[in-house]
């Protein structure tokens, strides 16, 4: 640790660049020294709602007929893979919208999964060296979700 350092901590992670950049304008503003790190994380990019497959290709007829007789469409046979013979039934970009479509194939009587689907993405971490301890009121405001964690100092 510098001499002089209070201690070091990183805030994060942000999902993008400017506002990790605004989030260290603020912490300088507040006599903070740091920099900003780029890493990986793995983050949900879309949200898949199935029915698991059941009885083989019989079943997922089946379930596809059944839908098509109650008037959804919109749907197809999964044919490979660990959900093979199971019922694709879309895919969200949010799990509001996919939670709304499994609770209309629920209100059907069937049984839908909501699967969340991840791809790994760059997010940015703020890294601060404080020199001294910041009172309340000299804090920059931190955005909900963000992660505040202690580091050792350089």
């Amino acid at each position: 640790m510098q001499s002089g350092t209070w201690g070091c901590f990183s805030l994060g992670p942000f999902e993008d660049d400017l506002a990790a950049r605004q989030a260290l304008l603020a912490w300088e503003a507040a006599g903070a020294q740091g920099l900003i790190r780029t890493a990986e994380a793995s983050r949900p990019a879309s949200y898949w709602v199935i029915l698991p497959p059941e009885n083989g290709l019989q079943g997922a007829e089946a379930a596809r007929e059944r839908l098509n007789d109650e008037g959804v469409g919109d749907h197809y046979i999964i044919t490979e893979g660990e959900h093979e013979h199971g019922l694709s039934l879309g895919l969200f970009s949010s799990p509001e919208r996919a939670q709304r479509r499994q609770e209309q194939i629920r209100a059907l009587g069937l049984a839908p999964t909501v699967i969340t689907r991840y791809r790994d993405r760059t997010v940015h971490w703020v890294d601060l060296e404080m020199h001294r301890a910041l009172d309340a009121d000299e804090r920059p405001t931190v955005e909900p979700g963000l992660q505040w964690r202690a580091r050792a100092c350089p």
